[in-house]
């Protein structure tokens, strides 16, 4: 898979380690937030002590804090573990 095929797809973490994880995979294979930034930051202190959870949109270098993630029919939420076995860096 390439990062073209997440479009749309929003991955959830549902905890900062996964959070950490999949950011650093995303850092690894050379991707950026949408500001140029690499992935070394993985917003989590944005979901702060709250049990909410955080989607990443690779595909853009986005992301949304569990209650702000914009509910619609072209969203696809893919779990942090999908996005680590589809996406090693090899």
């Amino acid at each position: 898979m390439i990062k073209e095929d997440l479009e749309n797809i929003a991955i959830f973490c549902k905890t900062e380690e996964e959070a950490k994880d999949c950011c650093k995979l995303a850092k690894d294979l050379g991707w950026a937030w949408i500001d140029g930034e690499n992935y070394d930051d993985t917003c989590w202190c944005h979901v702060g002590k709250k049990d909410i959870g955080i989607y990443y949109y690779f595909h853009d270098g986005r992301y949304y804090v569990g209650g702000d993630f914009p509910t619609n029919d072209k969203n696809i939420v893919k779990s942090a573990q999908w996005f680590l076995d589809n996406f090693k860096n090899e």
